[in-house]
């Protein structure tokens, strides 16, 4: 099974900010990339960029002791380009990566949504995916 890259938005916003700012909601993002398309994973949903220079926005926050960030104050517009070169990430394969979210029923429904889009820009789901009864 080949594994996703799971990039760590929430440490490049903190670094670029020294540490002044933070990612709204949850900050890793699993990509996937064929061609000059990415599907981005994230917490609660998958999306299709269609053009690697594409911007998307990510809210951000001030970060500040003993709160927790619900809100934007304001958005960082990174490509999938940049992401791809400036940001770290790990290696992961995508159904742990789905489950580390253990909201199962959420995760496991965008996943037919996930599995579509795969097939829709060429690639095999069950590279990434495993074999789905």
């Amino acid at each position: 099974m080949e594994k996703v890259r799971v990039y760590d938005i929430g440490k490049a916003v903190e670094k670029s900010n020294e540490g002044k700012k933070e990612v709204v909601g949850f900050d890793k993002f699993a990509i996937i990339v064929k061609d000059n398309t990415a599907v981005i994973i994230e917490s609660d949903a998958c999306h299709c960029i269609k053009d690697l220079p594409e911007t998307f926005k990510i809210g951000i926050t001030e970060k500040k002791e003993g709160t927790i960030a619900i809100s934007p104050e304001s958005f960082i517009y990174p490509t999938v380009e940049w992401i791809l070169k400036n940001v770290e990430y790990e290696e992961v394969e995508l159904p742990k990566w789905i489950m580390y979210f253990n909201i199962k029923n959420r995760i496991i429904g965008n996943c037919n949504m996930l599995r579509d889009t795969l097939e829709d820009i060429g690639l095999n789901p069950e590279n990434y995916l495993g074999k789905q009864n």
